[in-house]
Order: C-alpha cells, then structure tokens, then sequence
C-alpha cells in the first residue's frame, strides 16, 4: 500500500517539502513506516526516532497497524523558547 505522510516543523524544513511517499505491506505498522521512511529520507532519519505519529488526528504507538485510506502525519520534537 501507499501512504502519503503529512511532515512538519524541522522534518519538512530539512526536506523542503510537507509530503512523503512510503510504499508499505498490507498489514505494516507505524514502526515498519517509520523505518521505511527513515531508509528513504536518511536526513531526517535521527528526527524520526524522536517524533510523534498521529494516524487519524490521533497519537498512535509503533505497534498501530495502518491501513490504506489512514491519514498519517510525523510531528517532530519541539524546543526551546524564550526564558
């Protein structure tokens, strides 16, 4: 199956784009995504490790199973601030 991905903040600014494509098994995970896209992007594959998945505008685990028609977005850490 593929799935666009919705890539924002510092993942988008490194890629220069706000979309990935990941070509995935019937049946894959949100760990098996996240490895795949790590494997195509290997820029923001250190971000990834860190990044919070939402799939459906809900937070999921790695162990989520995903499915065809999920709308899956990749949200990476935050910092900083003004004191």
């Amino acid at each position: 199956m593929k799935l666009s991905i919705q890539i924002f903040a510092t993942l988008a600014h490194k890629l220069g784009q706000s979309e990935i494509d990941v070509q995935l098994d019937e049946g894959a995970t949100v760990g098996d995504m996240l490895k795949n896209a790590a494997s195509r992007y290997p820029s923001i594959a250190p971000l990834l490790e860190r990044s919070a998945v939402a799939v459906n505008l809900s937070y999921v685990k790695a162990d989520h199973t995903l499915r065809p028609d999920d709308e899956v977005a990749l949200i990476p850490p935050v910092s900083g601030g003004a004191p």
